[in-house]
């Protein structure tokens, strides 16, 4: 009995797995589907923004027209207008007039249904033209608005992917077939692409590829030899007798360059003998304190630095990119009191100290 349940569990586990895989294929192409109908959705509006700006485009074209249609028909007016000159010569009083150059005879009234008959062949072909552009416009509106809006019915999204399920099984077999044809076409014409490189290649290696000089091997090897035993002035001095020994060293410059070393700069020795009578004075070095609290001033520092047994020392307001939240300080101490402010003991939790980079501008007595 127990083998018996067991195997009819088996049984509906592999049911059950068959049809997970099925929900997942179906997932996978509905998933495939959303996107396809996600890049169609953007490629329509893109085509209605296309179209629209098709549409301004057609009225500026419209808008030229009419202004063409005005200036033709002010050409008509003049034509109409228009007067004998000096090269026209009247015969009647009447309108016949007489073209000098072409002895022919034209009419005013002939001229006037000529100018008239131009004048409607092209209002009709800017008619046509014009109507021919507003209905290309009007079906393009028309087929955009055909299709289905799925933002505002999401249950039509719902069946139109249900109908490609369906389709999908059907359209496998045709577009396999199709896809088949296509194939055999491209590899046809990538054989003739390979067949015509090989051909170009063939003629490129026959060709030579640089231009065949009538020299011989024999005199370029002359010529290279001629051009190593020449004489220069600087290796033969035997022939150039009236050169002097300032000749030979600007020549020798114009070849060399000369280096010019740096000179080194001897070391600082500092004196340690405290038993002399005569002192000297220390070098003051730069330190810059900075987060320290911004209700501290330039006093509480100092008697913080007299109690802590530091009394030679200049202070100074430093910058600091926060004022209303930290200061900062310049203290210029003697350099044999720098380690000693320099401990971390000595300054509150938080505080950071370094090394002022710039030196101090010179006091007046200095300069």
């Amino acid at each position: 009995m127990n083998e018996k349940y067991k195997i009819e569990i088996e049984e509906k586990l592999e049911q059950k797995n068959s049809q997970i895989k099925n929900l997942s294929e179906k997932n996978d192409q509905l998933r495939k589907y959303i996107e396809e109908t996600d890049l169609k959705n953007n490629n329509l509006q893109k085509g209605f923004e296309k179209l629209k700006e098709k549409k301004q485009n057609l009225e500026a074209v419209i808008v030229t027209l009419q202004q063409q249609l005005k200036s033709v028909n002010g050409e008509l007016q003049t034509c109409k207008n228009l007067h004998t000159d000096d090269e026209i010569e009247t015969r009647e009083p009447s309108s016949n007039f007489r073209i000098a150059k072409q002895g022919e005879v034209v009419t005013t009234d002939q001229l006037d249904k000529m100018l008239e008959k131009l004048q409607i062949s092209f209002e009709k072909r800017l008619d046509t033209k014009i109507q021919k552009l507003v209905e290309n416009f009007d079906n393009k509106i028309t087929n955009l608005k055909a299709q289905p809006d799925y933002q505002s019915n999401p249950l039509l999204f719902r069946e139109d992917i249900k109908k490609g399920i369906k389709n999908v099984d059907k359209t496998k077999t045709t577009t396999i077939k199709g896809n088949l044809e296509v194939t055999n076409q491209n590899i046809v014409l990538d054989q003739r692409k390979l067949m015509e490189d090989i051909i170009n290649l063939d003629k490129l290696n026959s060709e030579p590829i640089c231009p065949t000089s009538k020299q011989t091997y024999a005199q370029i090897i002359q010529s290279n030899t001629r051009a190593m035993d020449h004489n220069t002035e600087l290796n033969h001095g035997k022939k150039n007798n009236d050169r002097t020994a300032l000749d030979d060293e600007k020549k020798m410059d114009a070849v060399f360059t000369t280096v010019n070393y740096k000179k080194k700069r001897n070391p600082e020795i500092v004196g340690n003998n405290k038993k002399t009578n005569s002192k000297g004075v220390p070098k003051m070095v730069s330190i810059y304190i900075s987060r320290i609290d911004a209700d501290s001033t330039e006093e509480s520092i100092k008697n913080h630095l007299i109690e802590n047994g530091i009394k030679q020392f200049e202070i100074k307001m430093g910058y600091s990119k926060y004022p209303n939240i930290y200061k900062s300080y310049i203290i210029t101490v003697p350099s044999n009191i720098l380690e000693k402010i320099k401990e971390p003991q000595l300054w509150p939790e938080g505080t950071s100290i370094s090394n002022f980079l710039y030196q101090l501008a010179k006091s007046k007595e200095q300069q």
